[in-house]
């Protein structure tokens, strides 16, 4: 019989081993959550729609994970004897051990890989992404309860759920944090993806480290030396991935904005900017998260019909002027043209109205527009700064980006209109780029509505931008106010006298449909813009 001593080393081992599989499961539920979330950005980046792409998501993602709890009750234990129990409850540690080197290697490379797959078969993207997501929540749904299984051997069951899922849910909360303040703002989507799958080598390690200890026998000397070797491989393709990560990320960025060149690239904390230019020099675009914000081969016929008309509608020429959006500078040139003294510009992020000040592609097609005096820049959100702001200002130019996600969407909600009404000025006038009434008419209407539900009279007008097709914009202020007929300057490159009556005309495919306002408790206007984008076909 042992002794003692015996029995209290027997003890010390079995809590050592405890404490590393548990920190396995916190590992395990670190990476498992990254995933989902990357998973989620991922979809919501390249296929737009947000809400439905998350839902989607989220949705096959958990049901695998369901799928993957199931499959765990088919991993057998061996046949014990009498003393091989410890033994065969170590075997679990085998199949997990496969299971978090495989969502390593797939996890790490996932990130990369479907950008890959989106930028050179696109046709096959949608297939490949939901199987990539179904065996990553697979293999989560697969890590806990063998872990469990396996941590059983130290306590009784209430003690091992109890400890199981507390530290699990725990992991959830730490990868929740980490991934939107951390891990995606400085990393990127390919970087995370990487770092993630060292949480699951991290844990691959630890189940290796307890099939060391001397009770696992021969069958823990079996399954060490090519546990180690396979986890070595797989660190080896990680460490490479990531030395090797801005290279491989700009041949997909390549080949996602081709025939264009990226000049440059980032990832901000809100979004992945890229500035790219024709091969023949004769454009610069700007995109964020994929998706073209200006081109400057008609990017004047956008700004010119978003400033100059709600400017011609004020019974004098605008002073001051607040700017929501913009950070690209181009709003702000046409105001200085107009000769508004004092501008505000409100942006969230500091990255698009700092590369606006310093590259000079941006610069030249701004005009320096950041130089002048007069411009107060905030980066802030625009709903927000609205709430605590008691200025007043004769023209708004609500230049946003388009209301395809709730979170957008909430900037163009009754809420949001009725603080902007509130700012501005008694004879003040207000513009809203509201999208396509072509694309998306139904969301474009609704925005109309949401403003005169906001107590606001409203002036819709629409122009053609061949980079977008066309586009529409909604002018409000507190006042009734009709279409003008002169500008406030005479030399501009695209409106003139003779065109400024055309912008108010709408053809019988993009007339007026009544719809309900758009509100926060009745978030009607991203449906609308997808439904329309998806019907037309763009």
């Amino acid at each position: 019989m042992p002794g003692p001593a015996s029995a209290r080393r027997r003890q010390k081992r079995e809590r050592l081993e405890s404490w590393a599989l548990l920190t396995a499961v916190l590992v395990a539920s670190v990476s498992g959550i990254t995933y989902e979330l990357l998973l989620g950005t991922t979809a919501s980046f390249l296929l737009g729609d947000t809400v439905r792409e998350w839902s989607l998501t989220i949705g096959v993602f958990l049901a695998a994970m369901g799928l993957g709890s199931w499959l765990s009750r088919f991993v057998a234990l061996p046949a014990t004897k009498d003393g091989e129990e410890e033994v065969s409850t170590l075997a679990l540690l085998k199949p997990l051990l496969v299971t978090e080197i495989g969502m390593a290697l797939l996890g790490g490379f996932s990130g990369l890989g479907l950008f890959a797959v989106y930028a050179w078969a696109e046709p096959m993207f949608r297939p490949v992404f939901y199987v990539v997501v179904a065996l990553l929540g697979g293999g989560v749904g697969l890590e806990v309860p063998l872990l469990a299984r396996a941590i059983g051997r130290y306590g009784n069951l209430r003690e091992t759920l109890s400890s199981v899922f507390g530290v699990d849910y725990g992991g959830a909360l730490l990868a929740s944090v980490l991934f939107p303040l951390v891990l995606y703002p400085t990393l990127g989507v390919a970087r995370t993806a990487m770092v993630a799958s060292l949480f699951n080598l991290t844990g691959a390690v630890l189940i290796v480290a307890t099939l060391r200890v001397p009770a696992g026998g021969d069958f823990g000397r079996r399954v060490y030396r090519p546990g180690v070797f396979a986890i070595l491989f797989a660190m080896v393709a990680i460490v490479l991935g990531l030395v090797f990560a801005s290279g491989l990320t700009q041949r997909v960025d390549d080949a996602l904005f081709w025939p264009e060149e990226i000049v440059y690239a980032e990832q901000s904390e809100y979004q992945r900017l890229a500035l790219t230019r024709h091969p023949e020099g004769d454009s610069v675009q700007l995109y964020l998260n994929g998706h073209l914000q200006f081109s400057s081969r008609d990017e004047v016929r956008y700004h010119e019909s978003l400033v100059h008309v709600p400017a011609a509608l004020g019974t004098s020429a605008p002073r001051t002027a607040l700017v929501l959006g913009g950070g690209d500078g181009l709003v702000v040139r046409e105001l200085r043209l107009l000769g508004v003294s004092e501008i505000v510009l409100v942006d969230r992020d500091p990255m698009v109205t700092e590369l606006a000040q310093r590259h000079p592609l941006l610069t030249e097609l701004n005009e320096g527009a950041f130089d002048g005096e007069g411009l107060t820049v905030v980066h802030d959100d625009a709903l927000e700064w609205l709430r605590h702001t008691e200025a007043r200002f004769d023209l708004i130019v609500l230049d946003l980006p388009d209301p395809s996600t709730p979170g957008l969407a909430r900037l163009y909600s009754v809420q949001m209109y009725r603080l902007v009404a509130h700012a501005l000025s008694d004879e003040g006038v207000a513009v809203v780029q509201a999208g396509s009434p072509y694309y998306a008419r139904e969301a474009y209407w609704c925005i109309d509505a949401t403003l005169r539900a906001a107590g606001l009279h409203t002036l819709p007008y629409r122009t053609n931008v061949p980079s977008f097709g066309e586009w529409g914009f909604v002018a409000a202020s507190r006042r009734p106010i009709e279409a003008p007929h002169t500008l406030r300057l005479h030399d501009l490159d695209y409106l003139t006298e003779a065109v400024l009556p055309t912008l108010f005309v709408f053809p019988n495919d993009m007339a007026r449909t009544e719809q309900a306002p758009h509100t926060l408790l009745q978030p009607t206007l991203p449906a609308l813009f997808t439904e329309g984008w998806l019907r037309r076909g763009s």
